[in-house]
């Protein structure tokens, strides 16, 4: 196995080794030490075999090619194309692996069958989803709902939800007013076919809004954001979908001493693992407010976050 030396002088080498197919090899034989991810290796390895696995699933067949045609056709071409690509295999082998990237694909096209209508929920069915949890909160990051934002959620009221003074500057829930509004968030996105009731949760309308129908870490921009004007020493910010996945994938405090705090039943937030570091998804951490090291600063009137972000105030 490669040291951690070994590896970062191989990686991190000359930048001219990208367009070097010797180079390349040589680093791609390089097998990622456990110690430069840390407890996120296992996020970040989860979603980068899942982006590689859907690279090869869809370079067998296109899902937007399939959108309109049977899954017949599709098991098909995906059959055939794995044949060519895995003679070597047994029959049995060559159709596991075609199931498997059939019924894959076949989910996929329902992005591309045109917008589903999503199916409207009842009073009953949002109170249910309310008296499901002890105390509603986002199922992502923890945040406790408000009263009126309840009472909208539930009643189908319009109740001004008041945003708070203070933002978290890495988790500027409270910006706008939809960020404390409950949404019913699709676990599995609906748009790539997630469906059913087991399937719903409830989220604050920032982690939804930033989790979108995105998958994994590697579907958003893969550089931080440069952090606007700040008197905090705060030179950039990570990208809110990556706040998002790493709360959603971790759920609880990382302080080196322990913590038994979780999402489940408390709010957390994101903190740099490095404070010198930039905010990128190997620097993240999870943390609640107890054991938060950006305790003093964490918290920065609205105004301030907001030139942070870039970001100018909206009516929602």
């Amino acid at each position: 196995m490669i040291s951690e030396p070994g590896f970062v002088r191989k990686a991190l080498g000359e930048t001219s080794a990208a367009w070097n197919p010797a180079r390349l090899l040589q680093i791609a034989e390089a097998k990622v030490p456990d110690r430069i991810l840390g407890r996120r290796g296992e996020l970040l390895r989860a979603d980068i075999n899942q982006q590689w696995a859907q690279w090869f699933a869809e370079g067998l067949a296109d899902p937007r090619r399939y959108a309109n045609l049977t899954y017949v056709r599709l098991f098909s071409d995906v059959a055939e194309a794995v044949r060519q690509a895995f003679q070597d295999y047994t029959r049995s082998e060559q159709r596991e692996i075609a199931t498997a990237v059939a019924e894959f694909l076949n989910w996929r096209t329902e992005r591309f069958k045109g917008e589903r209508g999503r199916a409207s929920l009842d009073k009953e069915q949002r109170v249910l989803l309310i008296d499901l949890l002890n105390i509603p909160r986002c199922w992502i990051c923890g945040a406790v709902f408000r009263e009126e934002a309840i009472d909208n959620f539930v009643n189908g009221r319009r109740n001004a939800v008041q945003t708070p003074p203070f933002v978290d500057i890495f988790k500027p829930i409270g910006l706008y007013e939809q960020d404390l509004r409950i949404e019913v968030d699709h676990v599995h996105p609906f748009s790539e076919g997630g469906s059913g009731d087991d399937n719903l949760r409830l989220a604050c309308g920032w982690c939804n809004r930033y989790k979108s129908s995105f998958l994994s870490l590697y579907d958003v921009d893969g550089t931080p954001r440069p952090a606007g004007p700040n008197a905090i020493g705060v030179s950039s910010l990570p990208q809110p979908f990556w706040t998002v996945r790493t709360l959603a994938g971790l759920r609880v405090c990382e302080h080196p001493y322990g913590c038994a705090s979780s999402v489940d039943f408390k709010e957390m937030t994101v903190a740099p693992i490095n404070s010198c570091g930039a905010l990128n998804p190997a620097n993240l951490r999870v943390t609640c407010y107890e054991h938060d090291p950006l305790r003093p600063q964490r918290l920065q009137p609205e105004a301030q976050v907001r030139a942070l972000w870039r970001v100018r105030k909206t009516t929602d």
